[in-house]
C-alpha cells in the first residue's frame, strides 16, 4: 500500500471516528427522554432547543477546564502495556486522570447549583420547563458532558480517552433506554488502575524527549519542503526520513499538527 493510500485510510478512519463520536445524537435523546414522537411541533422544537443550550453550556465549561495533564504528575513510571508500536499508553495514562478531575468537578457542580440547566431552560415557558425537567436531565446532562470531554481529547490526540469517555455515554444512554440507573463512578478509575505503572521513570523521560526532537525535526522538513498539509509532509518523512514500522503515519501526522500549533512537548 502506498503511503498515499495509507493517508487516505487514515483520513476515512478519523471521519469513522468522529462520526461515532456523535452518538448518542440529539434525535436519539430526543426520542428516548423527551419522547419526541409523542411531541407536538412546537415542543419538538423546544426539545431540540434545549440540548443545544444544555451542549453550549457544558462544551464551554469543559473548554474552560485546566488540561494539564503534567500538573501534579511525577511521570513515576509507564504502563507495561506490551504495545509492539509507537504507542501513547504512557500519556493516556498520566492524561486520563486530568479528564477524570472534570468529570468530578463538573458533577460535583451540578450537583451543588443548577445554574447551568436554568440558563439552559430561560426563555421557554413555566408549562415547558416543567415538562423538560419532567425528563431524566441529570442524566441527559451527563451523556452531553463525556460525549464533550471525548470531542476534547480526541482533538488533543489522546484518542484512547476519547474512545473511554465516548463509551460511557453510550453506556449512561443505554442505562435510559432499560430505565436502569448506572453508577459510573469508578468506571474510568478501573481503567486507569487496569493499565497498571510498572516501568521507571528513567524509561519515560527518554521517550519524552525522543518525541520533542521528532517534532523538531519533522515541522523543519515540512517548511523547507514547502508542504502545504501533514499527510504529504508526513508521506514524504515516512518515505525519505523515519522510514522504519515506528513510527507510524498517523503519529507522524500528530506529531507534525502539534508541533505546527506551537506544542513541542
Amino acid at each position: 500500500m502506498s503511503y498515499k493510500d495509507e493517508a487516505r485510510k487514515y483520513q476515512l478512519l478519523n471521519t469513522t471516528f468522529e462520526r461515532n463520536l456523535s452518538k448518542p445524537t440529539y434525535e436519539q435523546i430526543e426520542n428516548l427522554v423527551f419522547f419526541d414522537k409523542d411531541c407536538n411541533d412546537i415542543q419538538r422544537k423546544n426539545n431540540y432547543t434545549f440540548l443545544a443550550n444544555l451542549e453550549e453550556a457544558i462544551n464551554s465549561y469543559v473548554q474552560e477546564s485546566e488540561i494539564d495533564y503534567q500538573k501534579d504528575n511525577t511521570f513515576d513510571g509507564s504502563p507495561d502495556c506490551g504495545c509492539d508500536y509507537d504507542c501513547e499508553c504512557s500519556l493516556n495514562v498520566f492524561a486520563m486522570s486530568t479528564f477524570k478531575n472534570i468529570a468530578r468537578q463538573f458533577n460535583l457542580d451540578l450537583e451543588n447549583n443548577n445554574t447551568l440547566v436554568n440558563n439552559a431552560l430561560a426563555g421557554f415557558t413555566v408549562g415547558e420547563q416543567q415538562r423538560l425537567l419532567s425528563c431524566n436531565i441529570a442524566e441527559v446532562v451527563r451523556i452531553i458532558m463525556y460525549k464533550s470531554l471525548s470531542y476534547l481529547s480526541y482533538d488533543l490526540g489522546f484518542y484512547d480517552i476519547s474512545f473511554k469517555h465516548h463509551e460511557v455515554a453510550i453506556i449512561m444512554y443505554g442505562g435510559i433506554m432499560v430505565d436502569v440507573r448506572v453508577d459510573i463512578t469508578d468506571y474510568l478509575e478501573e481503567e486507569i488502575s487496569a493499565r497498571g505503572k510498572k516501568a521507571s521513570d528513567a524509561r519515560w523521560q527518554p521517550h519524552r524527549e525522543e518525541k520533542k526532537e521528532r517534532k523538531k525535526k519533522y515541522i523543519k522538513i515540512m517548511k523547507d519542503k514547502g508542504f502545504s498539509t501533514y499527510t504529504d509532509a508526513a508521506s514524504y518523512i515516512k518515505l525519505h526520513v523515519d522510514t522504519d514500522k515506528t513510527p507510524s503515519f498517523p503519529t507522524v501526522c500528530r506529531l507534525l499538527s502539534e508541533a505546527d500549533k506551537g506544542d513541542f512537548s
